[in-house]
């Protein structure tokens, strides 16, 4: 039945089946339908497949004899059988009912389980008292009992299919865009609080937290709702009395008051009569402006009511009024609107101080400064005053007028931006700087200004700090104008610079005492002395020939002639010199 084959054919065909089989696992590993398959069986079948088609190839094409080529139809037999069983396994219709009734009990046991689940989060989200809501297109798809009762609406089916920016407040959906542009890059949304609307439109606080997730393949947004009206509400009122606590606090009174929107006064602390001596029942239900205060001016007046009815606070309002024994007290009142929880005015609170004695020694000291001022008026010296960020106060007096210098372009400024300021030298604040950061007083410190005239003007400026409770307040002190001492200060180092650059011998002379005063360096130079030396001598020690009289004489004669007239030929005259020898002279007054 079967053709006869030597053994050594089998042996050739043995060999390369072999090796065509290892061939087959190795293609077959790494063939995408290999990976596809589910087992070992299928692999091993088309390995075989592989291997007896490969037998045939190699004999075709090696051409072997007769007798090997008998071979071909029991390889090609084989690899049909081994090709039939592989479909026949690969064939889904082989095990349809097994594969049926296990895939029907699978699904059945995961429908129980995912009904167990969601009945499990279903009563969750019933029972929840925050509300929870699901949106998809920032539609509300689903949502709990809570949700419905927190938008004021009967049924959770009146929220369904509503878009979620109906119940957010206006002046939060740019919050809520934002959020929601987080969520969908699937960033949760970390929990704020915010404000919602109600069906009916009341809004209302709340606290979101929401997350991103996938329903039904689609993205969603689940957010959890809470309540926090009452919370807020309690948080305020607290803050409201805090702050009206910490306004009483801060405003240190001796008494406190209320008053109502017509700022008529509602209610007075007992202190009030106990501070100041004033009976407390005639101020009961009036106005500041009704009473019997005494106001420092209309004007004082006037702008109290605009602050009032500018809803503004206020602080020290000095106001007088005379006690029941005629006396004048003083008393200072602070305040602060009050408004509601809309924003309604509802008046004023504050507190009040009795000032008298503080007053009284004020106004003194007010006087007497006034008396300082028309004093300093009368002086060539101006005084001035700065803070402690070293600004010219208002304390400057009018006397800086006198010097062409206009006051008002002094206040606010330190010294270095005085738009006056003419520097000479790069160094002419240092003497001030130094003391100033040291906090020293300081005296006698020129400064050259060009006035509104543009004239040049000179001051000495002289300065000391002062100190409230301890601390630095700033400086105050005195100028002064020194412009006529500089200018002969300056014409005199003029004629210094031409007596030392005259080739002329000047001796600078005391008529009553007969002294030489100065003397330039031509005459120490011509003479053989030093300007000490020369100064040391008596106008005769260097002209033996004349005595004392003879040369008050002359003096005088100069004197009496004038400059233009007097010269004295002095050539019969001998001028010693330091060395002994002698120069004869012409004198003659300038």
């Amino acid at each position: 039945m079967f053709p006869v084959i030597d053994a050594g054919y089998w042996s050739i065909v043995v060999q390369i089946g072999a090796l065509a089989f290892l061939l087959g696992i190795l293609i077959s590993r790494f063939t995408d339908a290999t990976r596809q398959q589910s087992n070992l069986v299928d692999r091993t079948l088309l390995a075989l497949i592989t291997t007896l088609s490969t037998v045939v190839l190699i004999t075709l094409t090696f051409g072997f004899d007769r007798r090997a080529s008998d071979a071909v139809p029991l390889s090609l037999a084989a690899a049909a059988i081994a090709a039939g069983l592989l479909l026949l396994r690969r064939n889904p219709r082989r095990s349809e009912d097994d594969d049926e009734t296990t895939v029907t009990e699978d699904e059945a046991r995961l429908a129980a389980r995912l009904g167990e689940t969601e009945g499990l989060y279903r009563a969750l989200a019933e029972a929840a008292s925050d509300a929870i809501v699901i949106s998809q297109d920032l539609r509300i798809v689903f949502a709990n009992p809570a949700a419905a009762r927190l938008a004021g609406l009967a049924s959770v089916n009146d929220l369904l299919g509503r878009p979620v920016m109906d119940f957010i407040a206006p002046e939060a959906r740019e919050l809520a865009r934002q959020r929601q542009q987080e969520l969908a890059a699937g960033r949760p949304a970390p929990m704020v609080e915010t404000r919602y609307l109600r069906a009916d439109g009341t809004e209302f606080d709340v606290e979101v937290s929401s997350a991103p997730f996938v329903l039904n393949g689609r993205p969603a947004i689940v957010a959890i709702v809470r309540d926090i009206s009452e919370r807020k509400q309690m948080a305020q009122a607290l803050a409201r009395s805090e702050a009206r606590f910490r306004g009483m606090t801060e405003l240190s009174s001796d008494w406190y008051w209320e008053q109502d929107t017509e700022y008529r006064v509602t209610f007075m602390s007992e202190r009030y009569s106990a501070a100041n001596g004033l009976k407390m029942k005639p101020t009961l239900g009036q106005t500041r402006f009704e009473t019997d205060n005494i106001w420092e001016s209309e004007d004082q007046k006037r702008r109290h009511l605009e602050d009032l009815d500018a809803r503004r606070p206020f602080r020290d309002l000095r106001l007088s009024r005379r006690d029941e024994d005629g006396k004048l007290r003083y008393f200072s009142i602070s305040g602060r609107p009050v408004f509601d929880d809309k924003g309604e005015f509802t008046g004023y609170y504050g507190t009040g101080r009795d000032i008298t004695r503080q007053e009284v020694v004020e106004r003194a000291l007010r006087e007497n400064e006034a008396r300082f001022r028309s004093l300093s008026e009368l002086s060539s010296d101006w005084f001035w005053e700065q803070d402690a960020q070293l600004r010219f106060t208002d304390r400057v007096s009018e006397g800086v007028e006198r010097m062409g210098l206009r006051r008002e372009k002094l206040i606010g400024q330190r010294y270095q931006e005085i738009a006056y300021y003419e520097p000479t030298t790069a160094d002419e604040w240092l003497p001030i700087e130094q003391a100033i950061d040291e906090r020293e007083p300081f005296r006698d410190v020129v400064i050259r200004m060009r006035n509104e005239a543009g004239e040049i003007r000179y001051v000495s400026v002289s300065g000391a700090p002062f100190f409230e409770n301890g601390r630095f307040a700033g400086y105050r002190g005195a100028a002064k104008d020194i412009t006529e001492r500089e200018r002969q200060r300056e014409d005199l180092q003029l004629f210094r610079l031409a007596m030392e650059t005259t080739p002329d011998a000047i001796f600078i002379t005391d008529m009553r005492e007969l002294r030489h005063l100065d003397v330039n360096a031509t005459a120490c130079r011509m003479l053989g002395y030093e300007r000490d030396e020369l100064l040391a001598l008596h106008p005769w020690d260097l002209t033996p020939s004349l005595t004392p009289d003879d040369f008050a004489a002359r003096y005088e004669e100069a004197r009496r002639i004038g400059p233009d007239r007097f010269a004295t030929e002095l050539k019969d005259r001998i001028t010693l010199r330091k060395d002994g020898g002698g120069l004869p002279v012409e004198a003659y007054r300038p």
